[in-house]
């Protein structure tokens, strides 16, 4: 659900009336107020807030999410308290998504399927392994998913669940429901596997994205325009446009999911006008006198004057000129 007023989101707990819901994590503590109207993002069907009554204490901060992904199996998954934490006080309404496994020897890209805009291809999860080889040259114990065959098996559902949402279930957890000697794979929710052997051989035809360069450029007449080069493993840049100034140049790597994985280099481009081209003339001049003075008086510094007895003469101080006006010398003197 989406409120057309305070822009709160949520999901529905029960449809019955009055609606139950839970706010989705990530955008706030905003709640649905009677100036909302809501949306339904899978349905498209809408309704007016009359009254908004406060529901039980939200109590998600004390609990971490164990998944239940091992590196051997799908385990069990299950909400563990934060040390420190208050221990909540009567039942918990536990709210949350999960996958369904089907039958099949192994999870790829293609088995995770969007249901509402709820699965796409960025939700995707990375699994952090348990155990790492620090001999390796991969990454050290993180997996994307979307670039595995997963061929772990699934362990069958804990006794009293249920998949159906209009049932509540009440699940009183043993000491051993969670042990591992306790695990079956030939009940309610167990996918059992083909499992690879050791040196076989797995062949696959399997697609892949490529990254692009582009390239950004203001033509003449005060537009932007961006030119996308061909997708390859060592893309290049497309050409540069005619009649136009180039401004950066993009690398867009392969499975970009947000605008900060794209590389920018910016070129340093200044727009000049006739009077600044004049400040920068005059500049150079003056550089290029300054740089001719220091040059003569270095030459007249290491000019020897010698004596009588052959020394070099020590020079106190010393004027140049280059000839190049009248300001150096005594123009009103007789002798000049």
């Amino acid at each position: 659900l989406t409120g057309s007023s305070t822009n709160a989101r949520a999901r529905i707990i029960d449809t019955s009336s009055p609606m139950s819901y839970v706010l989705e994590d990530g955008f706030g503590s905003t709640d649905f107020t009677t100036a909302d109207t809501i949306t339904g993002a899978s349905s498209g069907a809408t309704a007016t807030v009359t009254a908004v009554t406060a529901g039980s204490e939200v109590v998600t901060s004390r609990f971490t999410l164990d998944t239940g992904q091992r590196d051997n199996f799908y385990d069990i998954a299950r909400i563990v308290r934060k040390p420190g934490s208050a221990a909540p006080l009567g039942r918990l309404l536990v709210v949350y998504d999960y996958f369904s496994h089907g039958a099949g020897d192994a999870f790829t890209v293609d088995s995770y399927t969007s249901v509402a805009g709820q699965m796409q291809y960025d939700d995707i999860p990375v699994y952090s392994a348990t155990r790492t080889d620090p001999d390796s040259a991969e990454p050290a114990g993180e997996f994307a998913l979307a670039d595995c065959y997963d061929f772990r098996p699934t362990a069958e559902d804990a006794s009293g669940t249920s998949t159906t949402l209009s049932v509540v279930d009440v699940l009183s957890a043993t000491d051993s429901t969670f042990n591992f000697e306790n695990r079956q794979f030939d009940g309610i929710g167990a996918v059992t596997v083909d499992m690879p052997k050791p040196a076989s051989n797995l062949q696959s035809d399997f697609e892949f994205f490529l990254p692009k360069r582009a390239s950004l450029f203001i033509t003449n007449t005060g537009e932007f325009k961006v030119l996308e080069g061909t997708s390859a493993e060592d893309p290049t840049e497309p050409k540069d446009l005619d009649n136009a100034l180039k401004l950066a140049s993009l690398f867009i790597p392969a499975f970009t999911f947000s605008p900060r994985n794209v590389g920018v280099t910016r070129y340093k481009t200044q727009r000049f006008t006739m009077r600044d081209i004049g400040r920068i003339k005059d500049r150079l001049e003056t550089v290029e006198s300054l740089t001719a003075l220091s040059l003569l008086e270095r030459d007249a510094e290491s000019f020897e004057v010698q004596d009588a007895n052959g020394l070099n003469r020590f020079k106190s101080g010393f004027v140049v000129d280059n000839f190049a006006g009248h300001r150096v010398g005594d123009t009103i003197s007789p002798d000049y």
